[in-house]
């Protein structure tokens, strides 16, 4: 079995999302099914084991929300009883615009593997069947040593705050599953061409409400032409501390950032994607220190930087996302 979570969602903005990843993954989906916990461990009993063999093209999604301790936030753990796909999990990212954290660890040593991925980039892959199957990843690792659940659990703490127990449904939880088909030609279950991954930047500024935001970004920015494409998305956190989200498909620009965060007086972080694959710059800017700036790959560092922004917010690393299908609003028209 295939397990994955997605922080800060719920079931309901989940569901929303999927269907148009699964399409565009080359997925034919059946009817949705909605069940009790309890219910779905008494069905798993009678119901026979999926084939998951080379040749086979059927599997199933199943996806479930789970708060989390604390009471107040909740993630999504998502099941593919089928063939790991690491590109389905990639898209999932870029269409929920956050983490999206999956691991293959149940079946044997042979078929261990765990990935990272954000707003639709690879930020970290590990597994075995990377050598086995000749795949070249850049930045990958091999298992080796890793334990990849408990890799798992710890950026599940790390990133969603949540604990081993909430990676499986309570009797109460509802428990939503889609059964998937897809033609065997059509799957690449490794197929993560990190050249392909577009550039992308994006920044928060914590402790900022859209008034704020508003008030600020005009004298900043003014007309200048060389922050054309950025866009800005007020947020709350879970516990109604507000931030805004700046996204744009280009080069991150740290004086813009460093002159926002000024004028707003708080924390802020900047991240770029796409100059290199597999590899991601970094801007932090804390009001009463220095800025700090540089470049890294790999999942720790990542959840690490976003730590360091998001625990001023109370928050856990993930709490930052862009879901496609927010448009967002332009720096430039304010």
């Amino acid at each position: 079995m295939v397990q994955a979570f997605v922080p800060y969602a719920t079931a309901a903005s989940f569901r929303a999302l999927v269907a148009d990843c699964l399409e565009d993954s080359g997925y034919r989906t059946g009817d949705a099914v909605e069940e009790t916990g309890a219910q779905r461990s008494r069905a798993a009993r009678t119901v026979p084991v999926l084939d998951v063999s080379p040749s086979s093209t059927a599997s199933a999604l199943t996806w479930y929300e789970r708060r989390l301790p604390g009471g107040v936030t909740t993630a999504v753990i998502v099941e593919l009883d089928g063939r790991w796909d690491l590109p389905l999990f990639r898209h999932l990212s870029a269409i929920s615009g956050g983490f999206v954290v999956v691991i293959e660890g149940t079946r044997t040593l042979a078929r261990r593997g765990l990935a990272v991925f954000y707003a639709g980039r690879t930020i970290e892959a590990i597994g075995d069947d990377f050598v086995h199957a000749g795949i070249d990843i850049p930045g990958r690792r091999d298992v080796g040593g890793h334990d990849v659940f408990e890799l798992f659990t710890e950026y599940f703490w790390e990133i969603a705050g949540g604990t081993p127990h909430e990676l499986r449904w309570d009797d109460e939880t509802r428990v939503h599953t889609l059964t998937l088909e897809r033609s065997p030609e059509s799957f690449h279950p490794y197929a993560l061409d990190l050249t392909r991954e577009p550039r992308l930047s994006r920044a928060a500024f914590g402790h900022t409400d859209e008034r704020t935001f508003r008030r600020v970004v005009r004298p900043v920015v003014g007309g200048d032409a060389g922050h054309l494409g950025w866009r800005w998305l007020p947020a709350t956190t879970p516990s109604s501390v507000p931030y805004v989200a700046l996204q744009r498909d280009g080069d991150l620009g740290d004086a813009l950032i460093m002159r926002l965060a000024r004028a707003l007086d708080g924390y802020a972080i900047g991240f770029e994607f796409g100059a290199q694959p597999g590899e991601f710059t970094w801007l932090l800017i804390d009001p009463d220190r220095e800025a700090q700036r540089g470049r890294d790959r790999g999942a720790k560092p990542f959840i690490g930087r976003w730590t360091q922004f998001t625990v001023a917010l109370g928050e856990k690393a993930g709490l930052v996302s862009w879901p496609c299908n927010e448009a967002g609003r332009s720096l430039l028209a304010q």
